[in-house]
């Protein structure tokens, strides 16, 4: 949340927030909440990214404001194409944004813009 609120500081926000699943499902989807309650926040893309696939996960993610829901492990095309899914953008324009920011901040994909 303090990442999501730093960008803010400097004028910009994130397009995508990919949150891991917390030890308690519940947790995750209240912090889905939280994001999506603040104005500022509203328009970032949620993507849950769970160790495990559970039956009901993805509605239940979707139902907390969760754009998409992808389980571990992934491959790099399964997470280009959610995220061009999500930001409605194609997946040549998400892979040619997915690169590492100028101030070495390995927390960010470049795919904020």
């Amino acid at each position: 949340m303090d990442l999501l609120h730093r960008k803010l500081g400097m004028g910009e926000a994130y397009d995508v927030a990919i949150i891991h699943l917390l030890p308690s499902p519940r947790a995750s989807m209240d912090f889905a909440s939280v994001i999506l309650q603040e104005t500022a926040l509203a328009r970032t893309q949620l993507v849950l990214l769970s160790g495990y696939d559970e039956k009901g996960q993805g509605e239940q993610a979707a139902k907390a404001g969760f754009g998409s829901c992808l389980a571990l492990p992934i491959r790099q095309s399964q997470l280009v194409e959610c995220l061009a899914r999500v930001t409605k953008r194609t997946a040549s324009d998400v892979t040619m944004l997915a690169r590492p920011e100028a101030d070495g901040d390995c927390s960010s994909t470049g795919a904020e813009h």
